[in-house]
């Protein structure tokens, strides 16, 4: 029944809830204050049989972390976020094809060895995680970061910054009305590194994979929780890659350098790494089964 209750404007209605979830109970949660909080907590209460005596009670909070649900088989493949970008040809620079002839209009078989094209680069970067996408609490990413050459170039390109960042999105809901909250955790961050990719002379379609070293040996922090959904809240999970690359040419030292950063996004799944017991699993595929 909708229960009614008295407020300085007038009624209000408090309405039955429109939908139920019925998953595993959601972790420990905290951030929001005045707007939404998950805790637990183990209460006793002791009975005095006297009208002039009070009851004792007593409460202890604790942090509460589910077991993760059945883990699906991994596919063997990976699930990627993908971004392209062609660098401008920088002035000064000489075209693609040289222009000097020859006798009777012809070119000359020096000119044949020596020109070569000065086409401004066309890259694509990939990240990438392994399919299913799931991450473990207080464990690290399993991150691949792909650089793939596309066109026929002779200069170098840089890895010049890199940031790897996990994004949570906590959605509340109250009846009808929802709002969300993002919160980020930088797992690493470098700038000016002036790491080469790949070879200029690299053939087209090349992939290069950059150092996991760069991002390896970081865990997820300890408060980051697992994702979860209930009646009026649920959290999802996206990892953020920004690649900053830098292109400079063959117009020597002075000329200044292109600088891009290149944004990419894959959601993900975060599990709590407590695997469920042997007989809860058994007991799952029996209910399937029935």
């Amino acid at each position: 029944m909708p229960t009614i209750s008295m407020s300085g404007t007038g009624f209000e209605m408090a309405k039955p809830p429109s939908r139920h979830v019925k998953k595993t109970l959601p972790p420990t949660l905290s951030g929001f204050p005045g707007e939404a909080e998950i805790r637990y907590f183990v209460k006793a209460t002791v009975n005095r049989h006297s009208f002039f005596k009070e009851n004792s009670r007593a409460y202890t909070p604790f942090n509460f972390f589910p077991i993760e649900p059945p883990r699906p088989p991994s596919s063997g493949s990976e699930v990627f976020a993908r971004q392209k970008h062609t660098f401008a040809t920088l002035a000064g620079q000489e075209p693609v094809k040289s222009k000097m002839k020859g006798i009777f209009g012809l070119r000359k078989d020096s000119d044949l060895k020596s020109g070569y094209s000065t086409e401004a680069p066309f890259v694509s970067v990939d990240a990438r995680l392994p399919e299913p996408a799931i991450l473990n609490c207080n464990q690290e990413v399993p991150l691949r970061i792909l650089v793939k050459k596309l066109n026929e170039f002779h200069e170098p390109i840089y890895l010049q910054s890199l940031q790897v960042s996990l994004i949570a999105n906590t959605k509340v809901r109250a009846h009808e009305v929802f709002r969300t909250e993002t919160n980020s955790w930088v797992l690493m961050s470098k700038s000016n590194m002036g790491i080469v990719i790949g070879h200029p002379s690299d053939a087209v379609d090349t992939e290069t994979v950059l150092d996991d070293r760069m991002w390896r040996g970081q865990p997820l922090p300890n408060t980051v929780a697992p994702s979860f959904e209930t009646c009026n809240i649920s959290r999802h999970y996206e990892v953020d890659v920004r690649v900053g690359l830098s292109y400079s040419g063959s117009s020597g030292k002075d000329a200044k350098p292109q600088n891009v950063v290149l944004p990419l996004r894959l959601s993900t799944m975060v599990y709590s790494g407590i695997a469920p017991p042997a007989e809860v699993l058994e007991a799952m595929a029996q209910a399937k089964t029935n």
